[in-house]
């Protein structure tokens, strides 16, 4: 799957900046034969996820329906997120998690403190650790705290599925992660019996620091699918 941006859009759109969500987003959804088009049916696209649940958009007229079967899944690609009982969530999760301390944080939230972390911590270039920190308006706080409090048992729930994932994987993992260590990609890796994994020279977002090598894996993992 290839995204190209419009003639026209402004190249510092931040809209595009993670370019599929953002047509997700918009109510597009995307098909072999017409590729990227819009729905009319319906406000997101045919694939929405919500409560961790992957849901689509009956064409005979039920509306959106609950579906998890792995075999929907044509190929798979992860980083730089444990799905592990085995992992101790790092201090920030830990504190977004806690009623008193992550309302707090999320009231008092500092843009150029947390941007200053990103940069200190995950070696995230301060630019774009400053774009990003100023993005966390009131709604994106909102949504980590509910995200995260969610998720306290995610690894223990969700790791005993790894084994039942279908068809083509690559999983590839910063390997100089200072709360996601690469011992857990490696465990990920073996567990959905990746087709490639692969270790970047990179600490936790992976696609910021070396876009260019995880845009090419991701584009032999799609290629090579096909057949």
């Amino acid at each position: 799957m290839h995204v190209q941006r419009s003639a026209g859009v402004n190249v510092a759109d931040y809209r595009w900046d993670h370019h599929v969500g953002y047509l997700i987003e918009q109510g597009y959804r995307w098909d072999e034969n017409r590729g990227w088009h819009h729905d009319d049916r319906v406000r997101d696209s045919s694939w929405h996820i919500r409560d961790g649940r992957c849901y689509r958009w009956d064409d005979e007229g039920r509306g959106w329906k609950s579906d998890r079967s792995p075999d929907l899944i044509r190929t798979w690609a992860g980083s730089n997120g444990p799905v592990s009982a085995e992992y101790d969530w790092h201090p920030l999760a830990k504190l977004w998690q806690d009623p008193v301390a992550g309302d707090r944080w999320a009231e008092e939230y500092d843009a150029a403190a947390f941007a200053k972390d990103l940069t200190d911590n995950l070696q995230i270039p301060a630019q774009l650790a400053e774009q990003t920190a100023g993005r966390v308006d009131e709604t994106m706080r909102d949504s980590i705290l509910k995200l995260y409090r969610s998720a306290l048992t995610v690894g223990a729930e969700w790791e005993p599925d790894l084994a039942n994932l279908a068809g083509p994987s690559l999983v590839f993992w910063g390997a100089l992660d200072p709360v996601c260590s690469i011992e857990f990609g490696e465990k990920m890796a073996a567990s959905v019996r990746a087709t490639r994994f692969l270790r970047l020279d990179s600490s936790h977002w992976t696609p910021i620091q070396k876009p260019a090598e995880v845009a090419t894996a991701l584009e032999e993992h799609w290629s090579s699918s096909l057949g």
